[in-house]
C-alpha cells in the first residue's frame, strides 16, 4: 500500500522556511547593547512605554529611549563591538539594530534628540557604511570607519560658552576623532568638526567646538573612562593630538 505524505514537499520547504525566519528574528530581537559603565541617573524607556532604571550590565534593545539625567553619564557597549558614551542632558533613541554578521541586513540606527555622545564604530559600520548612521532634529551622520563627538544644542548648551564669546549657535556640532564622518552631505575628516545649524546647513570648523568639552568630566569625557566608576577601556583613550588642547569655535 502506498502512502501519501501528510505534508507535501511544498509544504516542508515553507515550513523549514519559516523555522529559519524565526530563528533569525529571534536572533535580531535580541539585546543591541549592554551598559559597560554608568554614573548617575540614567533610565531607558521601552518601545511599550515602560521606564527602567539602568544599572551595570544591563540590556538595551532596539527601541529603547535611553536618557540620562543631569548628572547621568552612561557607556554602551553593542554586540558588534561598537560604543555610544552619553554626557549628561542627553536623550538617545535605539531606533533600529540588527547584526547577525550579514553586511547586507545588518543595520544601526540611533536618533540623537538632545545632548551629546562620543561614538566608535563597530562591526556593522566597518562592513557597510551606510549600515551605520545616527539621525537628529537637523541632519544626518553618517560614518567611514570613525570615532566622533557629537552634541545638539537647543537653547541649552551655556556650558559651552568662551567667556567674552556669544553663546553658542544653536544646531548640531560634530567633532571627528579618527576616520571621517558625513554630516548632511559635507565630510568630515579626521581631526576636524562641523556645525549644522537649524536649517541644516553644515560648514566645516578649523578646531573643536567648547560645546564637545565636558567640563565636569574633564578628560574622561574624551576618553579614560566615567569619573567615579573605576572603568577605564582602551577603546576610549584620549588620542594625543588632544591632550592640553584649548578647545575654541572658529570659522
Amino acid at each position: 500500500m502506498h502512502l501519501r505524505p501528510l505534508i507535501p514537499a511544498a509544504g516542508w520547504l515553507a515550513l523549514a522556511l519559516l523555522l529559519i525566519a524565526g530563528i533569525a528574528s529571534a536572533h535580531a530581537a535580541g539585546p543591541a547593547a549592554r551598559v559597560a559603565a554608568i554614573a548617575g541617573e540614567v533610565t531607558a524607556i521601552g518601545r511599550d512605554g515602560a521606564s527602567r532604571e539602568l544599572r551595570q550590565d544591563m540590556e538595551i534593545h532596539a527601541g529603547d529611549t535611553i536618557q540620562t539625567g543631569a548628572g547621568g553619564r552612561v557607556r554602551l557597549v553593542f554586540s558588534d563591538g561598537s560604543a555610544r558614551t552619553l554626557r549628561p542632558g542627553t536623550i538617545l533613541v535605539i531606533e533600529a539594530y540588527r547584526h547577525e554578521g550579514n553586511a547586507e541586513t545588518d543595520s544601526s540606527v540611533s536618533r540623537l534628540i538632545r545632548g551629546g555622545m562620543r561614538a566608535v564604530t563597530g562591526a556593522i559600520g566597518a562592513a557597510n557604511h551606510e549600515s551605520e548612521r545616527t539621525e537628529t532634529p537637523v541632519g544626518t551622520i553618517g560614518i567611514r570607519g570613525t570615532e566622533y563627538l557629537a552634541r545638539f544644542c537647543r537653547g541649552d548648551c551655556a556650558d559651552g560658552q568662551v567667556p567674552g564669546e556669544e553663546p553658542p549657535a544653536d544646531g548640531l556640532y560634530t567633532h571627528t576623532l579618527s576616520g571621517a564622518t558625513v554630516v548632511t552631505g559635507v565630510q568630515v575628516a579626521a581631526g576636524l568638526s562641523s556645525h549644522t545649524d537649524m536649517q541644516g546647513r553644515t560648514r566645516l570648523l578649523t578646531r573643536m567646538p567648547s560645546v564637545l568639552e565636558d567640563r565636569e568630566a574633564g578628560i574622561d569625557w574624551l576618553g579614560t573612562g566615567i569619573p567615579g566608576t573605576g572603568t577605564v577601556d582602551a577603546v576610549f583613550e584620549i588620542p594625543a593630538q588632544h591632550v592640553g588642547t584649548r578647545f575654541l569655535l572658529c570659522d
